[in-house]
């Protein structure tokens, strides 16, 4: 390995290969511990950004170079011949765009007089390059710089570079393993590294300070944003008194979930997956900015005069004059991570409420404490009544894990369950929506583990026509191919979807379909591999009786 210039690429390649062929977790932990061991550090984040699908680090990128499927078949195009129906037939056999691109490979390939050496940073180097790429002539500028690459891969790197490309790893490989494998690695501590990790909340950094014998120096720091702490959910009142006893109760707002950071006169804005999201929202930068302390809030952005926040529809109310006026925004808060210069995680909720509420902010979300299950009962319907989703309810003496799933926060929603599913195809309408792509076809993940797709259901309600007609633009530029009256797309759009009742059924892949199902709102706050798996659907499948 040439750890002075750059490691193999194909190295690499052949790693990835044998992580995605077992299914020992001790095993998968040795052979990352024993490729990591070895690389320089600038390879080492390199290798682990690419290990996690995260492609660039173009800070407008939010790690992904962001192309289009017509911008890898174009590339395609160029290195290798094949039919449109051949493509289509190789995806539907493989469902997986690095596994078309090795097969076509394999098939034979125009290759360069002189062939080029893939090493990690000349990858990095090309996913920068295609990420950056805006204006005019940037989609002839990604298919050059991808058909470069393409043209010095051998078949397995061709594989490995289109699912970087993509964001879509999909080799049984989480931040979990590789946080192991570095303790292991560098012969430092698990619970350092993950320790280290919920702080930096970047697990390439993390492995470079484990390297480096740096982990001492993780922190929580303003403008680094942290994963949300999220909330069991709860089947009654009775469950959440039973698991917690005296508790905290608050709305659970049907809106998106923001961290807001401010640092003297800069104010960032965080999504639930942690993008940079300040761009968009102008005026709570305002509303933040008026306040003199440095602190860093967890919160939800709302409509000040309620309903539903659809996050793709607001992009789009965002470029309309006069939005703001039409739709005024406030963010909620209702969480302290930070505040008069000390990170405050560590403190019980009881002492975060004190310190939110004496920054004198005037949107924090007002709770109250109960200990009888009728207490839960009545938060519960006046939330709804007020055009909430439900309530959460919170341990006082919870300190804040990032990150974290469990018993000291529950919450308790609407009767009536979704999932959170991602479209896979969608099909053509009839009368006025007749020629307009309306019917969305949806999976889900086959289990946490397992990120192969399984198809669920359809749904065709929930939508505006207006909307329809843009996620019909977006599904025509990431469309795989069309066959009948479906057009199969990259599983890019995140939905959640209701539905009256689950049942089983020999339709669909994965055993159920839904009944009814509606689209209810565009998830566009969360990644694909936060979607629900099979489990999540026979629990609830169970629950019906």
């Amino acid at each position: 390995m040439k750890a002075a210039s750059s490691a193999l690429f194909l190295e690499f390649s052949l790693l990835c290969e044998k992580l995605s062929s077992t299914s020992s977790n001790s095993e998968k932990v040795r052979l990352l511990a024993s490729y990591l061991r070895n690389l320089e550090s600038e390879d080492l984040g390199i290798a682990i950004d690419f290990l996690l699908g995260r492609a660039s680090r173009v800070r407008s990128s939010e790690g992904r170079a962001n192309v289009a499927f017509a911008t890898v078949r174009d590339a395609l195009c160029q290195v290798v011949t094949f039919s449109d129906d051949q493509l289509l037939q190789l995806y539907k056999e493989h469902g997986d765009l690095g596994e078309v691109a090795m097969e076509l490979l394999s098939l034979g390939h125009a290759v360069p007089l002189v062939r080029g050496q893939l090493t990690l940073k000349r990858i990095r180097d090309g996913m920068d390059d295609i990420a950056s790429a805006q204006g005019s002539g940037s989609e002839k500028r990604k298919v050059m710089t991808l058909t470069g690459l393409l043209l010095d891969s051998s078949p397995l790197e061709a594989k490995y570079l289109i699912k970087i490309l993509t964001s879509d790893m999909r080799i049984g490989v989480s931040e979990g393993f590789i946080a192991e494998a570095a303790a292991e690695a560098f012969s430092v501590g698990k619970e350092a590294v993950r320790k280290a990790y919920l702080l930096v909340n970047d697990m390439s950094k993390v492995a470079v300070m484990a390297k480096e014998g740096r982990l001492s120096d993780a922190g929580f720091s303003l403008f680094t944003p942290i994963r949300p702490m999220l909330a069991e959910p709860a089947s009654s009142a009775r469950q959440i008194i039973d698991d917690m006893g005296r508790c905290y109760v608050e709305d659970k707002y049907d809106g998106i979930r923001l961290q807001v950071h401010k640092k003297g006169g800069e104010v960032r804005l965080y999504s639930r997956a942690m993008d940079d999201v300040t761009r968009f929202f102008p005026e709570i930068v305002e509303q933040i900015s008026r306040l003199n302390e440095d602190f860093a809030l967890d919160g939800e952005l709302i409509y000040e005069g309620g309903g539903r926040l659809r996050f793709f529809s607001l992009q789009k109310l965002l470029r309309n004059e006069g939005r703001r006026e039409k739709y005024p925004l406030k963010f909620v808060a209702f969480d302290a991570l930070y505040a008069r210069g000390r990170s405050l995680l560590d403190l019980p909720l009881v002492e975060r409420k004190r310190e939110l509420f004496a920054l004198g902010y005037d949107n924090c979300a007002p709770f109250k404490e109960v200990s009888a299950p009728e207490d839960v009962e009545r938060a519960f319907k006046d939330s709804i009544a007020r055009g909430n989703e439900g309530i959460v309810a919170k341990d006082p003496e919870s300190t804040y894990q990032p990150g974290a799933r469990g018993k000291r926060w529950f919450k308790l929603k609407k009767a009536l369950d979704t999932l959170d599913v991602v479209v896979i195809g969608a099909q053509y309408g009839n009368g006025k929506r007749k020629g307009l792509l309306s019917d969305y076809v949806f999976a889900v993940r086959r289990s946490r583990d397992d990120a192969t797709l399984v198809p669920i259901g359809k749904a065709y309600s929930g939508l505006t026509d207006e909307e329809l007609r843009d996620y019909h633009d977006f599904f025509m530029r990431n469309k795989i191919g069309e066959k009948g009256n479906t057009v199969w797309v990259l599983p890019r759009l995140v939905i959640e979807v209701g539905f009256q009742s689950i049942q089983r059924s020999a339709r669909y892949e994965s055993g159920y379909a839904l009944r009814f199902p509606r689209i209810i709102s565009v998830r566009a706050d969360k990644k694909l591999d936060e979607i629900d798996d099979l489990q999540r659907v026979e629990d609830l499948f169970k629950a019906q009786g």
